[in-house]
């Protein structure tokens, strides 16, 4: 609307402009005869100048008129007021009435032209809050998004970890959701720009059909061209994109392991190593990204030369038209400003194409992680277990038990588990004793879900665990110690209670995981921040800190993971006696090779190569299984090697 206000302004001076010019022509203030030039061309109905003859006739007859004003006697009389008045209209001034009259249209004209100019600042002003709304919305996109991501990724069983490094998922849901131009920022900007481009684009066009087609048609002339130049680099494009997202995740990849694994560079004096593999990482990654960096800047180029050429040919022909006559001066203006705003759309909406690319690249990586393969029945996602029914578990539970259980991993020639059956009540203690690749671990991970059962199930207080709701309300009733104690960069505190136990029961397990002896020795004792994946305590100690958080919310079943190996033998004997103690109807699971630990044992299952090859006490399958004798007195006398350090 701003261009066509202008355009009215500038026809109307250039109307008052003609208007003075043609007054200025007249002789002593008269107005000019119908038929006399103005001096910008004739006026409407004018006549040709007349023949020599014709212009004596005239001077004669104003001679004559002269010389009888002179002679009092034939002087003529002066006509009445009213044929002075019709004398005066018809030699073109204007009666009192119609002056009135034009003053009133001319101030009515003005008062709508204000009108307009407020209007349009008023949309200006408003306008000015819609980047600002846009930035709000990009961040709450960008947050769902990541948040309900992460939410999916927390559902992924072992297989997820094996496929993804853990650089690799940041960046994922870093840099490919909130960086510009990525998945966020096109699912909100993107979008609402190209739709703001398009109304500019459309808008204007229709404006400038109305006002001249000609100039109109030069005006998106180089629109195909820029589309033609998207047309040529898309491919390369996307191939760059994807390979500029795959550098950054070896980079945050190999940045992660170097800074999860800095003591061990620093005790074995691997620095040198460590900027080795990062130069060669960013070596590869510089021309990937110089590559994409070129053709952003080639299209960039190619459609702003291009704009601006058909900018200045418009404007050309325009002034063209102008200087023939054949176009009015606020019409070109009015093309002018009209051009100004058809520069951005139509740069914006070739380059939305490109970012477009861009976007739809970190989408897919994104897609990847969602939808990367559904956990199998031991993640909760097999729902076709006979008399299976989510969400029955019970709490407390009294039995667990797994029905001809098996565990085979991928690329796997034989199975981790091979028809494991047993079941275990409250109260008892079952060890789970074995070498190492026997299976040990593998069955606890199937108990609490971590991998996936190729067949078989799991039975809690009767009711076979299936779906989400049922494994996640099994879960909740127990407690896992797994073999290597990963602990967050928090306080003890907070490690221990993970946000779902009270301050009362955090407590309570930390005295039983017998940590509070060492808690004086830390600078704020449950409150000090253990630093990266607990870097500040000991290996005890962070075994300990990992059995307080499996004990904190009074589990019905407590699965252990080889987590007494880093006790020594009196905290070991302590923390046995507060779990009799403090939890005497829980029963507990250990996967060992320890003997002081088998001793306390109710029942010990002795496993080789994913099979149970003898089961029943200690002092039972001392006198059954050679094997299972062999084994721990192997241990018993590695124990006492140890023992003088």
């Amino acid at each position: 609307a701003y261009p066509l206000a202008l355009k009215q302004v500038i026809d109307g001076v250039e109307r008052a402009l003609r208007a003075a010019a043609g007054g200025e022509r007249g002789s002593g203030g008269e107005a000019l005869p119908p038929g006399r030039q103005d001096g910008w061309g004739e006026a409407e109905g004018a006549k040709p100048p007349r023949g020599g003859a014709e212009a004596r006739g005239e001077a004669d007859r104003m001679s004559a008129e002269r010389a009888a004003e002179d002679d009092p006697v034939n002087r003529p009389r002066p006509p009445p007021p009213e044929a002075r008045a019709s004398r005066a209209g018809g030699a073109g001034e204007q009666p009192e009435w119609r002056g009135r009259s034009d003053d009133a249209g001319g101030e009515a004209s003005l008062g709508s032209l204000f009108l307009v100019l407020a209007l349009v600042l008023a949309g200006r002003f408003v306008a000015g809050f819609y980047p600002g709304f846009r930035a709000w919305m990009n961040l709450r996109i960008e947050s769902d998004l990541r948040s309900e991501t992460f939410d999916r990724i927390l559902e992924k069983d072992y297989r997820f970890q094996r496929a993804f490094r853990t650089g690799d998922v940041v960046t994922r849901l870093t840099d490919d959701i909130g960086e510009y131009p990525r998945l966020a920022w096109f699912c909100c900007s993107g979008i609402f720009r190209a739709i703001d481009s398009a109304a500019r684009l459309l808008f204007s066009l229709a404006a400038m059909l109305v006002l001249e087609p000609r100039l109109a048609a030069l005006s998106v002339a180089p629109l195909p061209v820029m589309l033609y130049l998207f047309y040529l680099v898309r491919r390369r494009l996307t191939d760059k994109v994807e390979a500029q997202q795959a550098a950054i995740s070896r980079t945050n990849d190999l940045l992660e392991a170097a800074f999860s694994g800095i003591r061990i560079v620093k005790a074995f004096a691997a620095e040198e190593g460590q900027r080795r593999k990062l130069a060669a990482v960013l070596a590869e990654r510089a021309p990937v990204q110089l590559a994409v960096a070129r053709l952003q800047a080639l299209f960039g180029s190619g459609q702003a030369l291009a704009a601006r050429a058909g900018q200045v040919v418009t404007i050309a022909f325009g002034g063209w038209l102008v200087a023939r006559g054949r176009l009015p001066l606020g019409t070109l203006y009015a093309f002018y400003l009209y051009l100004d705003i058809l520069v951005y759309p139509m740069q914006d909406l070739p380059a939305l194409l490109v970012t477009a690319r861009q976007a739809f690249v970190s989408a897919e990586r994104v897609e990847e992680l969602r939808r990367f393969g559904a956990p199998g029945a031991a993640a909760g996602r097999k729902d076709d277990i006979p008399g299976a029914a989510q969400g029955c578990v019970a709490a407390p539970i009294d039995r667990i038990a797994l029905d001809r259980a098996t565990v085979i991993y991928e690329g796997a020639q034989s199975p981790a588990l091979d028809e494991i059956s047993i079941s275990i009540r409250r109260g008892e203690r079952l060890a789970i004793v074995g070498a190492i690749g026997s299976g040990k671990s593998t069955l606890l991970k199937a108990l609490v879900g971590l991998v996936p059962l190729a067949h078989g199930q799991i039975i809690a207080g009767g009711c076979p665990i299936a779906g989400e709701a049922g494994w996640r309300t099994f879960r909740e009733r127990l407690g896992y110690v797994p073999q290597d104690s990963l602990l967050f960069s928090e306080s003890i505190r907070e490690n221990v209670g993970l946000g779902r136990a009270a301050s009362e029961a955090v407590d309570r397990a930390i005295q039983a995981a017998q940590l509070a002896s060492d808690l004086p020795r830390l600078e704020r004792g449950a409150d000090t921040i253990l630093g990266d994946k607990g870097s500040l305590l000991s290996g005890g100690q962070r075994q300990r800190v990992a059995i307080a958080r499996a004990l904190a919310r009074r589990p019905d079943a407590l699965l252990l993971d080889d987590s007494t190996a880093a006790l020594d033998a009196r905290s070991e004997e302590l923390f046995w006696g507060a779990l009799d103690r403090e939890f005497p109807d829980t029963f507990t699971l250990v996967a060992t090779h320890r003997l002081a630990t088998v001793r306390r044992a109710t029942r010990v299952l002795f496993l080789d190569r994913g099979r149970i090859v003898a089961a029943g006490t200690h002092e039972e399958l001392l006198g059954a299984s050679p094997a299972y004798a062999e084994l721990l007195a192997a241990d018993a006398r590695s124990a006492a090697l140890a023992e003088p350090e």
